[in-house]
């Protein structure tokens, strides 16, 4: 398909390179048009508060104090579909996984082809025209693709936060999210005149498109090692790049000379080989440094489409040892063999559209748990289960003519650090307006608002409850928070 656009494009530029930019560029100008004034109309009468000046942060990762990390770099949603808080999935949020999907295809080739510039053989003047043909189409869908994908994405983020244009305007400006955003559109722009540039303009374009992208990805949130993150995820984007760009060129060159694909494709395997070893290790890395362990693989969405894009790899792994033995022993690449290493890749690339906009890690759940029994009741909650400050709340439900208890004690046990003394939680009685009762007992309650749990992990809460004739409760709650 892609290289249908291409060919079509192709056609129109021989016949009227003037004419078809000039209506790329009037599309473009209407397309960012619509972002403003989509911005610029007035807010909603029951729309959240509008954000104070102070609101606005521009220290990577936060946006606002209204905003999260996970908002900033666009993961709230799809975290809510995460846990079954959408009901389905809608028309808007089906153009908008398009639009992202669309987006990194756009960028991986557009980026890939102005690396090859730099990559092909000196005195490949075939290869060198054809993908010059290329380059002027395939910059035309990356302009139309960011601004599509920005238009999404800043829809996306401001959606029911009040204050119209002047927000707009204020994310765009003085939030990172925001002028990532732009600087992106700019280097598209730019796009159009780094075709006509020397190689190493070419190679400075794309590493900086690159450079862009990983700045404004998961890594971007982390709050260690958030530099290596971003180098990591660099390097991961740019082999990336090498690799799907290099496929497309090479695809491209079988159909229009088989001759010259037999030539690129010496250079193509041994990059391509590189490019996926390097892309296992990065992609390995990254992964450690955004998961506390490998088996929160399984607790997320994010996870699973993980699990798939590595089994895709696999299979491109397997198919380019393939290609590459054939190529070694001097004969063609095999026109299936190609077909299905695309097909692979542009599965890969839609299975990245969706799970970026995921977060990488669990939702935390408050602990609400409560037992009936003969001659006691109790409850305990955790609000809002997550490493920090937390408040603890415990219900005692003893019989009347028992009172209040003697003693209770809450402990927690890292079922990870078993070698850790358990915590005790500083609990005190307090005035509880709520309406719980069960006819014949008396219920005490107690609260701790200022304990901490220190680290994410496997926890069991022991609660020990001593009455005043002398009968214990020992009771173990397991739970965990991530």
């Amino acid at each position: 398909m892609i290289l249908k656009l291409i060919s079509r494009s192709k056609q129109l530029v021989q016949h009227s390179p003037a004419r078809i930019t000039a209506l790329y560029a009037v599309l473009a100008l209407l397309l960012f048009s619509a972002v403003l004034l989509v911005g610029l109309m007035p807010a909603d009468a029951h729309a959240a508060q509008i954000l104070e000046p102070k609101q606005i942060s521009v220290a990577l990762p936060t946006l606002a104090a209204s905003f999260n990390p996970h908002e900033q770099v666009g993961h709230d949603q799809m975290e809510n579909m995460d846990h079954g808080h959408d009901s389905g999935l809608s028309v808007g949020t089906a153009l908008f996984y398009t639009a992202r999907i669309v987006y990194y295809t756009a960028l991986l080739l557009a980026a890939g082809l102005m690396l090859w510039f730099s990559g092909i053989r000196s005195g490949s003047d075939e290869q060198r025209k054809r993908m010059q043909q290329w380059s002027l189409p395939m910059m035309r869908v990356l302009l139309l693709a960011s601004l599509l994908y920005v238009f999404a994405s800043a829809r996306n983020l401001m959606e029911g936060y009040g204050g119209g244009g002047p927000e707009w305007v204020r994310l765009f400006t003085e939030t990172n999210t925001g002028q990532a955003w732009l600087t992106l559109l700019i280097l598209s722009l730019l796009g159009f005149v780094v075709i006509k540039a020397s190689d190493t303009f070419k190679l400075i374009w794309a590493l900086l498109l690159l450079a862009i992208e990983s700045w404004s990805g998961h890594v971007a949130a982390l709050q260690s090692n958030m530099n290596l993150g971003i180098v990591l995820d660099f390097i991961h984007l740019a082999c990336a790049a090498v690799w799907s760009g290099g496929l497309v060129i090479l695809l491209g060159l079988w159909f229009a000379d088989r001759k010259e694909a037999g030539r690129f494709a010496e250079r193509f395997t041994t990059a391509a080989w590189i490019s996926m070893a390097l892309l296992v290790i990065t992609g390995a890395s990254i992964t450690l440094l955004l998961l506390p362990s490998l088996s929160y693989l399984f607790y997320t969405s994010w996870g699973i489409w993980l699990i798939v894009k590595i089994a895709l790899v696999a299979l491109v792994i397997v198919t380019g040892a393939l290609l590459r033995a054939r190529v070694r022993r001097g004969e063609l690449p095999h026109g299936l063999m190609l077909k299905v290493d695309a097909s692979l890749m542009l599965a890969i690339t839609l299975i990245v559209g969706v799970f970026t906009y995921m977060s990488p890690l669990p939702d935390n759940a408050p602990v609400r748990f409560h037992k009936m029994g003969e001659t006691r009741h109790f409850t305990v909650n955790i609000t809002p289960n997550e490493p920090g400050t937390n408040q603890f709340e415990v219900k005692i439900w003893l019989p009347e003519q028992l009172g209040e208890p003697s003693e209770v004690k809450l402990l927690l046990h890292s079922r990870d650090r078993k070698q850790l003394a358990p915590f005790e939680v500083p609990l005190a009685i307090f005035a509880d307006k709520s309406y719980e009762s069960f006819p014949g007992f008396v219920r005490t309650s107690y609260h701790a608002e200022q304990m901490d749990i220190p680290f994410p992990g496997k926890w069991t809460a022991e609660l020990k409850v001593v009455d005043k004739s002398g009968g214990k409760l020992d009771e173990s709650i397991d739970f965990e928070n991530y």
